[in-house]
C-alpha cells in the first residue's frame, strides 16, 4: 500500500511540472519592458505573471569594511585579493592598473568579499517557498566591453549594478530565429534598449534573450534562480 501511494505521489508531481515547465516556457509576444515606480514584492509578483522585463528602482549602497563597494576599496578591503577567475588566477591590484578588463559572472567573489545580504534582498523580491537553486555572480568590467547575445534558461534572472552602468539590450522570444548566431550591433533593432545604473534593479523572465555594453568602471551583481518544479528541467537543457 505504502508504495503504490508513492508511486501515485511520484506521478502526481511529474504531471505537475510537466504543467509547471510548459507553462513557464510559453511567452508574451506582447511584453515590453516595465518601469515599476514603487519596489513593492506584491506589485512584481503579479507584473512577473505578465512575462515581461520589469525595472524598478534600488539604491540599496553595498558596504565593506565601512566603504561603498568599488573597484578601488575592494583592494581596501582585501589587500592582495586573487580572483580566480576559470583556471586563471588574476591579482586585483595590478587589473586595477589595468585600463581595460573583464572579470565576466565570477561568483567566488561573491563569497570572498561577504556580498550574500546584498544578493539575498534582492532576490528576496522576486522568490517564493518553491524558488531554489540560488546562484550569485559578480562581474567586474573597465574599457570598453560588449556581451554578447544570452538567452536566459533560469527561472528568475536578476541584474543590478553596484558600480557604474551597463547598456542593455532585451530581445522577446518571438525574436530568437532573428538573433540567433548574429553579432549585436546587426540585431540591435529587435531589442528593447535602456541604461541600468547603480540605482536601478532589472528583472529578465525566461527565455528573453539579453546583450550589454559598457565603459568605465562597473560592478555588476547577477542572480539565476529557478524553482522546484524547473529546477531538473532548466539544469538539464543547460548542458
Amino acid at each position: 500500500m505504502i508504495t503504490f501511494i508513492l508511486k501515485l505521489l511520484i506521478v502526481v508531481y511529474l504531471f505537475y511540472m510537466i504543467k509547471y515547465v510548459y507553462e513557464m516556457l510559453q511567452y508574451n509576444t506582447k511584453a515590453s519592458l516595465l518601469t515599476l515606480d514603487i519596489t513593492n514584492k506584491d506589485k512584481i509578483d503579479v507584473e512577473m505573471k505578465n512575462k515581461s522585463p520589469l525595472v524598478m528602482d534600488y539604491a540599496g549602497k553595498v558596504l565593506t569594511a565601512g566603504k561603498v563597494l568599488t573597484l578601488e576599496t575592494m583592494n581596501y578591503r582585501i589587500p592582495g585579493y586573487i580572483i580566480k577567475d576559470g583556471n586563471a588566477l588574476i591579482s586585483l591590484d595590478e587589473l586595477s592598473k589595468s585600463k581595460s578588463f573583464k572579470i565576466h559572472k565570477n561568483s567566488k567573489v561573491v563569497d570572498d568579499y561577504v556580498l550574500q545580504t546584498h544578493y539575498s534582498d534582492m532576490i528576496g523580491l522576486f522568490s517564493n517557498y518553491l524558488t531554489c537553486g540560488q546562484t550569485n555572480y559578480l562581474s567586474l568590467y573597465r574599457g570598453e566591453q560588449v556581451i554578447p547575445v544570452t538567452k536566459n534558461y533560469r527561472e528568475t534572472l536578476v541584474l543590478q549594478p553596484i558600480q557604474g552602468k551597463v547598456i542593455i539590450y532585451l530581445f522577446n522570444p518571438k525574436h530568437e530565429k532573428d538573433i540567433k548566431g548574429l553579432e549585436l550591433k546587426t540585431i540591435k533593432k529587435w531589442s528593447i534598449k535602456h541604461e541600468l545604473n547603480d540605482e536601478t534593479l532589472l528583472y529578465i523572465p525566461v527565455e528573453w534573450s539579453y546583450a550589454y555594453e559598457s565603459s568605465g568602471d562597473v560592478l555588476l551583481s547577477h542572480i539565476e534562480c529557478d524553482s522546484y518544479p524547473s529546477f531538473l528541467f532548466n539544469y538539464l537543457r543547460k548542458k
